[in-house]
């Protein structure tokens, strides 16, 4: 560096060495550097645009990306990272129109593919975003990043379990192929557990941070840490978010005598590595094939058992040993034997065992544990039916999930409840929404399926916790998303006393049948439907009826909070019994 110290190649060597290591206050230096040496060099402009957007610095990561543009315009790797950050930005439609005619231009560009499907399926597009992968993955069929987005395309319709599991199961043969390519080997096992003494527990997961994960592994692990030393833990947090959340999970695990490990920047084997080195007996992965997932550690086998849970609701593609199990619930993978109708065994549609949870007793119990979190009001600030105090009677429907669950199915569906009760309007509350051009395109949605646009309340993301539950006093009824149903949004509706009510066939598979199960649970299966026409029957007469949707408010939160989905003792004890269970097999 001394022998070239203004070298803008040096520098932008230099800034990728950082960015490899994970250090990104350097990288960010470097490139700025790089940047201030050579201004009009469009490669340099680029790098640095795409670090500022990494590092939150989004407006004038954006600025320096649309210059490299203008300085290399037609260039393929500008645009690319130009719309990689108007996604993670919020941009979706500025995203997609720039990304189509990227791909127009460049149609063998495997990074514009892929970008344009995340634009297409953040925007509620799934089943054109699988179409766009499938181009990707013909023109690469070796790329692992566009096999894992193809693999976790779960949102759209028709459902394909059976070839969701194909997706992943070509995803993990190019990983293993791969691996064994470069000679890597699974580590020794460890001295299996027989028992007599504590069960080592590993955790890894990316969401650590203010994510739906998080809200159900904080009241996992406290009830874990409540039963002393029959177990221990470590906590490996793949992206080290510095929020509310992931402090109290760290603070947790120290006043419950568990480790954690900060595995930010780490390479596939070198975190593999320190997890054998912490002579686990389980590994629960948290991730799946979701976004950051560090799949290719299970080819390692840092732990004798090895179990999937909770993050992503298809298959992984693995099979022991790699894989040992997924944990669900009877209700979200129902055992064919079990059911009085014909069913299709589940079990096919996923490479890992199904590992259905149970109390001590055998009885079925749900797949999760829900601690209702400190922002939530209190009782006295749920409000009526916000019916009651319309002057025309009119009937506020609600979806606050992820725009990406609104796919083109589920609005149509939406549209026919709408039908259904003329006076009642549909408010849309998510974080994509807070762009304007993303709003509008929502509402373009509904109203080509016959919705006038006076029906439809968009409502942007609230930054405060408390403000987003109480935005669920102006619904009177939530509609759950499907194919893709909700979970935290089902649990908030329930418990500011909104009834949700959820499409859910039988012979669908587990990520249709997430808020079937929490709705079981808590005692309210009238609010599960079979078939679409009782979906929209079912949200018909509960427009109808406002004693009911009054005394769901005041019962609903009560039937939450008293039901096994908030037992966390107990839940720790079937977990624990499970784990100890699959180790003492695997031995």
């Amino acid at each position: 560096m001394r022998a070239a110290p203004t070298d803008p190649e040096v520098l932008n060597l230099l800034r990728a060495v950082h960015e490899y290591r994970g250090e990104a206050e350097p990288a960010l230096h470097f490139a700025k550097v790089a940047t201030d040496v050579a201004p009009d060099d469009g490669d340099l402009c680029a790098q640095y645009g795409r670090v500022l957007c990494l590092r939150g610095q989004t407006a004038e990561g954006l600025r320096f990306l649309r210059s490299a543009c203008e300085l290399m315009p037609g260039r393929e790797q500008p645009l690319s990272f130009l719309g990689s950050a108007l996604i993670s930005a919020g941009y979706l439609v500025k995203a997609e129109a720039l990304l189509s005619q990227a791909v127009h231009n460049h149609p063998q560009h495997t990074g514009l593919l892929r970008h344009l499907a995340a634009a297409q399926l953040m925007l509620g597009h799934a089943e054109t975003a699988a179409l766009t992968q499938q181009r990707g993955q013909a023109l690469a069929p070796d790329d692992t990043l566009l096999a894992n987005e193809a693999a976790a395309n779960c949102y759209g319709l028709p459902l394909d379990p059976a070839g969701q599991r194909r997706r992943a199961e070509r995803f993990t043969a190019l990983l293993a192929r791969q691996f064994a390519g470069r000679g890597d080997q699974p580590f020794p096992a460890h001295p299996p557990f027989t028992g007599g003494r504590a069960l080592r527990i590993g955790v890894v997961s990316s969401d650590l941070r203010n994510h739906s994960v998080s809200f159900f592994l904080k009241p996992m692990l406290h009830g874990l840490f409540a039963m002393g030393s029959e177990l221990t833990g470590i906590i490996y947090d793949l992206a080290g978010t510095a929020d509310e959340m992931n402090a109290a999970l760290r603070a947790a695990c120290s006043q419950g005598g568990w480790g954690w490990r900060d595995c930010r920047g780490m390479t596939d084997r070198d975190l593999a590595a320190l997890m054998h080195a912490d002579r686990l007996d389980v590994l629960i992965d948290l991730n799946g094939l979701s976004a950051m997932a560090k799949p290719a550690v299970l080819l390692y086998r840092p732990a004798r058992t090895q179990l999937t849970y909770l993050g992503f609701p298809v298959s992984a593609g693995f099979a022991p040993p790699h894989l040992h199990g997924r944990i669900v619930d009877e209700f979200t993978d129902p055992t064919p034997a079990r059911s009085p109708l014909p069913r299709t065994d589940c079990q096919a549609w996923f490479t890992e065992p199904l590992i259905r949870l149970s109390d001590a007793r055998g009885r079925p119990r749900p797949f999760l544990v829900f601690e209702p979190p400190a922002s939530l009001p209190e009782a006295g600030a749920i409000g009526p039916p916000p019916a009651l105090h319309d002057a025309a009677g009119m009937i506020t429907f609600g979806s606050f999930n992820m725009l990406q669950k609104l796919v083109d199915g589920c609005v149509a569906l939406y549209a026919q409840v709408l039908v259904a009760v003329p006076r009642s309007r549909l408010l849309l509350k998510a974080g994509a929404l807070s762009d304007p051009e993303t709003a509008e395109h929502t509402r373009n949605r509904l109203m080509r399926q016959g919705i006038a646009a006076e029906r439809i309340i968009i409502s942007p993301y609230i930054e405060s916790y408390r403000d987003h539950f109480l935005l669920y006093n102006k619904l009177d009824i939530a509609l759950d998303t499907f194919p893709y149903s909700g979970t935290t949004t089902t649990l908030e509706a329930l418990c500011m006393g909104v009834p949700v009510v959820t499409l859910c066939p039988d012979n669908t598979p587990h990520q249709s049948r997430v808020s079937g199960s929490l709705l079981h649970a808590s005692g309210h299966d009238e609010l599960i439907c079979q078939t679409p026409d009782q979906y929209v029957q079912v949200c018909a007469q509960l427009a109808a009826d406002f004693a009911r949707l009054s005394a769901y408010r005041h019962q609903l939160r009560a039937d939450v909070l008293g039901s096994p989905l908030c037992d966390k003792a107990g839940f720790a004890e079937s977990l624990a019994r499970t784990l100890r269970e699959l180790a003492l097999a695997n031995a």
